[in-house]
């Protein structure tokens, strides 16, 4: 369970108990994260540290085409779908996707969640850096990987399928590109 699923495992178990008729949607790792990282991943670096292990990612725009189901689909009441998209690059396959996409070398430093948290305590108010910082020791341990009950499931909801963290970052380079 990644850190601040504490407050949304509350949420979910008094929506169980109230008999309300509900969806739960439980996003991976979002894809539009590196967005904040735009002027560290263009000048050649991946600082995020996932470590070694799978992470899986959801797009932003999948999460409300799921949620836009779940409200419009009545079989979708009173379950819970772990939403993703079919990929999950670790940090130094997430650096090597950038590389491609940006055409020239981004590397993965491989920061442990504290160096990252150093890195950004100045941005970020500090129950987030806290939050970040239990996430990353996560991945760095554990990863985030997909399971395929998981994407099964998700297909009730995403019937098109999800987008792949590979397009959103050939998406996001081609867009940093033209900026210049």
């Amino acid at each position: 369970m990644v850190p601040h699923a504490g407050g949304k495992f509350a949420i979910e178990t008094a929506l169980r108990a109230s008999g309300i008729a509900h969806t739960i949607l439980r996003p991976t790792y979002f894809a539009q994260n590196d967005l904040v990282q735009k002027d560290v991943i263009t000048a050649g670096a991946y600082t995020t540290p996932l470590g070694p292990h799978p992470v899986a990612r959801i797009d932003i725009r999948d999460v409300a085409l799921a949620a836009a189901s779940a409200l419009l689909d009545i079989r979708a009441k009173n379950e819970v779908f772990l939403l993703s998209s079919l990929d999950a690059p670790n940090g130094n396959e997430t650096a090597a996707l950038w590389s491609i996409a940006l055409g020239h070398a981004v590397i993965y430093p491989d920061l442990t969640p504290e160096e990252f948290a150093n890195s950004i305590e100045t941005i970020v108010p500090p129950w987030l850096n806290f939050d970040l910082l239990i996430m990353h020791r996560w991945f760095k341990t554990n990863g985030h990987p997909i399971h395929q009950e998981d994407l099964e499931a998700q297909a009730a909801l995403l019937p098109q399928g999800p987008r792949s963290y590979r397009s959103f970052v050939e998406e996001t380079a081609n867009t940093w590109q033209s900026e210049t």
